[in-house]
């Protein structure tokens, strides 16, 4: 795999559990604290990479 995709993916999990915490009030913030969109948006981003990390794409021929 890719070094450059394996490292975006990781960032993208790591963000969107982020996000995903502290919209369901498990971690602190001011600004994301129990607000439903960033549990969604923090969804979407482990989704897509966890699709990026595991999932190859066709390769050019």
């Amino acid at each position: 795999m890719n070094r450059g995709r394996k490292f975006i993916a990781w960032i993208l999990i790591g963000a969107g559990g982020i996000f995903f915490l502290q919209g369901l009030r498990v971690l602190p913030s001011p600004l994301m604290y129990g607000k439903i969109e960033w549990v969604v948006i923090g969804g979407a981003m482990v989704g897509a990479g966890l699709l990026l990390a595991f999932i190859p794409f066709q390769k050019r021929i």
